[in-house]
């Protein structure tokens, strides 16, 4: 009772200062008005008059956007009728222009322009004469430029995105290949063949933060990357990289984000050194799929303390070291799907208490060799990835002890899962993706109120009368649609649930507690809280205890009650404060 007093006296503050902030909202609202209208953009006059005959202009977010894509243009066409105006896109994707003239934008006020697709081949040194304190961002993407044009890129000092993936057949980076952009914070060079990128070739890039350079052939760790001192980001997956220099990341302290799958390294210092990580403090991910790996590179990782995410999936590993993780003090997700390795206590100690996040998917793993007494040792583990394992079935108690909330068994099988599958888990919302089995049935929903979202896409599910007992619970998600009986047709589970006429008896009607429908109050058709046949909110608590055969304790139930009572109390705040926001934003 206490509790519940408490509550209403904390709701009737939260009244007394909703008024109090409605007041307040009132008396500066016409001042409010007035900053709005002196801060609003006039509008453009005649837009369609300005605007080339061959493009497309509009507004977005208040924001002018110029759409010449696919017009098979062979050049830029005029923006004369816009010089007055801040242009924040020129789109001039997939058209036919193969060169950019001399002050080919002079007069003009862009922010970005995007030139993507188009067989551009030059770029005078003086295209952008005119857009050096204006222009942000620039694609040059799939144009077939041999060499970067840096004398045109030179004066774009406030440019901070730059886009020259897939640019074909540029093959080398020169030095000071970008000098002048001082403010540019984003470097694409995705998908460029480079069989060369000169030590210099970064030079005057002291803001950049993130540093793409996938999928470009590359067998070595260009040194350039060295002089990148305030870089953030570094990707450089699918190249063919098979060893890494000294002390490869020594002199980057600020990198937070490492990726590096799909390359060629191997086991052994001479192709991943131990201090290849070295000083990197502030480092949050780091991405080691998909290479040769057949043991944890513990020697290089072993004291990252700041880790959060550690990718390792699809390598070679099978067996783990029992000091694998040491050191890895924060570390929260770790991926190791795509190897058959054998998890131990020893294996997960130095992370039993951080690790939330565990991907274990086609690993080879059977109901024979699950590591249950393993995985139930992980403390704070809320989400457990085991697809494409080889199930066939989920017995009983199978995920009992574990304190995951969501659980995957995506591509596994599945044939059927027993009625207590899922039970022994934290009591709900469990999230359950059961996606790409052979599922027919709900059975294995032991408890209603423990389950948020269940997903059976692409299962032969049949719509019968245990599963039109789901109704009674709106608060269930349901993912996928019905295979059968075929007078069903093909529908989607949730639209079954609210759409049904069926008369089913419920596996609950014989509760005596059970709450008459007809108390309810009415719903929309349309609405996913239509499917509420049955139980009200107090229902979960009741049919929980209940269904264990227990009759609830006298202070249980009150308990029970609160419980109920003060999560949709805790539901009413949420909601009064976010109008409380809104007034305030007002």
């Amino acid at each position: 009772m206490t509790t519940l007093l408490f509550g209403a006296m904390f709701l009737a503050t939260l009244l007394t200062f909703l008024r109090y902030v409605s007041g307040q909202q009132a008396a500066v609202q016409p001042e409010s008005l007035k900053v709005l209208k002196r801060s609003r953009r006039a509008p453009i006059a005649n837009l369609d008059a300005a605007c080339p005959d061959v493009c497309k202009c509009r507004m977005e977010n208040a924001r002018l956007v110029v759409d010449c894509r696919r017009r098979k243009l062979s050049e830029v066409p005029s923006f004369a009728g816009l010089r007055n105006e801040t242009i924040y896109r020129i789109f001039l994707d997939g058209n036919r222009i193969t060169d950019l003239h001399s002050k080919q934008f002079a007069g003009l006020n862009i922010n970005g322009i995007q030139i993507a697709d188009n067989p551009l081949m030059e770029i005078a040194d003086d295209a952008f004469a005119g857009l050096e304190s204006s222009l942000v961002f620039l694609s040059l993407r799939g144009t077939r430029l041999i060499d970067l044009p840096s004398a045109a890129l030179a004066p774009l000092s406030n440019l901070e995105i730059l886009d020259m993936s897939r640019v074909d057949p540029l093959m080398i980076i020169e030095e000071n290949a970008f000098l002048g952009l001082t403010s540019l914070e984003e470097l694409n060079l995705k998908g460029i063949r480079l069989i060369d990128v000169h030590d210099n070739a970064f030079t005057g890039l002291d803001s950049l933060d993130v540093l793409k350079m996938e999928d470009c052939g590359m067998t070595f760790f260009p040194k350039a990357i060295n002089k990148l001192t305030s870089l953030r980001r570094i990707h450089l997956d699918q190249n063919k990289i098979d060893e890494m220099p000294d002390a490869t990341f020594s002199l980057l302290p600020e990198l937070e984000i490492i990726t590096l799958s799909g390359n060629r390294l191997l086991d052994g210092d001479q192709y991943l050194p131990a201090n290849a990580f070295m000083g990197l403090n502030k480092l949050y991910k780091l991405d080691l799929s998909l290479n040769e790996f057949r043991h944890v590179p513990r020697r290089a990782i072993n004291g990252l303390k700041k880790l959060n995410t550690l990718m390792l999936n699809s390598n070679l590993l099978t067996q783990l070291h029992d000091e694998s993780f040491t050191g890895l003090d924060s570390l929260k997700v770790l991926h190791l799907e795509g190897n058959e390795v054998v998890l131990t206590d020893e294996v997960l100690e130095d992370i039993r208490d951080t690790l939330e996040v565990l991907h274990i998917g086609r690993a080879g793993l059977t109901w024979a060799n699950f590591p249950h007494d393993v995985l139930r040792n992980l403390t704070k583990l809320v989400e457990l990835d085991l697809q494409g394992n080889e199930f066939r079935h989920i017995p009983a108690d199978a995920f009992s002890g574990l304190t995951a909330k969501t659980i995957s068994l995506m591509y596994c099988n599945i044939e059927r899962a027993e009625p207590f599958a899922f039970r022994g888990l934290p009591n709900g919302p469990l999230k359950i993706k059961l996606n790409w089995n052979k599922i027919t049935n709900v059975s294995f929903v032991h408890d209603p109120c423990s389950f948020s979202r269940i997903e059976l896409f692409r299962n032969p599910v049949h719509c019968d009368c245990r599963f039109r007992s789901m109704a009674a619970y709106n608060h269930i998600e349901m993912v996928g649609a019905c295979a059968s009986p075929p007078e069903v047709g093909p529908i989607e589970l949730n639209e079954y649930l609210i759409s049904t006429q069926e008369s089913c008896p419920s596996f609950l009607d014989d509760k005596e507690s059970f709450p008459a429908k007809e108390s309810l109050p009415a719903k929309d058709p349309k609405s996913r809280s239509a499917r509420r046949s049955g139980p009200g909110p107090l229902s979960c608590d009741w049919y929980r205890y209940s269904d264990a055969g227990h009759d609830l304790p006298e202070h249980a139930r009150f308990s029970s009650a609160s419980t109920a009572t003060l999560s949709c109390l805790a539901l009413t705040i949420v909601s009064l404060l976010h109008t409380a926001r809104h007034l305030v934003a007002l």
